[in-house]
């Protein structure tokens, strides 16, 4: 069964300029890029609401702090079991322990903060479903 993913590419990534290169990876491995959209900056409110799950947490305030620093790229994939499998691909949120040839060891920041990963991704398809929502929503 074809299946829909959310894919940020986050700020340090699009500051770094290896969006392209990160999107390369997601065209390697055979997905199917439906939509792509900029996001110039997210709003604060937006970063909190989008993040609501990890409110909690003693990086929230960093982590909105990150998001909201530059653009982010949204990207709309589709595919076979494409929300496992893009987790796969993406590799360990840290990307010091991320696997190789897995995009967050390829493209996370060296040395920066565990968030600083270059990508986020859907952990389900019920999280899939409510971000694409979110950022490609016919309005």
């Amino acid at each position: 069964m074809v299946e829909q993913t959310l894919v940020l590419i986050k700020p340090d990534a699009t500051k770094r300029e290896i969006w392209l290169q990160i999107i390369d990876h997601y065209k390697q491995a055979g997905f199917f890029i439906k939509k792509t959209r900029l996001i110039p900056k997210m709003r604060k409110k937006d970063v909190r609401k989008f993040y609501h799950v990890h409110k909690d947490k003693p990086f929230f305030g960093r982590l909105v702090d990150f998001m909201s620093s530059g653009p982010a790229i949204a990207l709309l994939i589709e595919g076979q079991n494409v929300v496992e499998e893009i987790r796969k691909l993406n590799g360990s949120t840290d990307p010091k322990k991320a696997e190789k040839k897995t995009i967050r060891k390829e493209f996370g920041k060296k040395g920066g903060e565990k968030h600083e990963n270059a990508v986020h991704a859907s952990d389900s398809l019920e999280s899939a479903q409510r971000e694409i929502k979110i950022f490609f929503s016919d309005k």
